[in-house]
């Protein structure tokens, strides 16, 4: 599990990833891991998985512009935000 930032505008950032991480998990669970039958599901972890990096991205930033010496923290961030890239390339395209 990713340690947060412990700063108030990071919860913003914290409850946007996890809550994006678990519509992903819930289409692809309703869809029974079948993409390449299912385009309608497919669509829509495409779009979660953008807006999951996208937060990604935006919160490495925030982090690094309030405490750029959280360097523990941040490699965490890019490595997460790296998951959903290396998975987004086997997976998606």
């Amino acid at each position: 599990m990713i340690e947060f930032i412990q700063e108030k505008d990071s919860d913003t950032f914290v409850e946007a990833i996890e809550f994006l991480e678990e519509e992903i998990r819930r289409t692809l669970t309703e869809a029974e891991s079948d993409m390449d039958s299912n385009s309608k599901a497919k669509k829509q972890v495409v779009v979660l998985v953008e807006k999951t990096i996208g937060e990604y991205t935006k919160y490495i930033k925030h982090s690094i512009e309030i405490n750029p010496f959280c360097l523990k923290e941040i490699k965490q961030l890019r490595s997460g935000r790296q998951f959903w890239v290396d998975w987004r390339a086997e997976n998606l395209e």
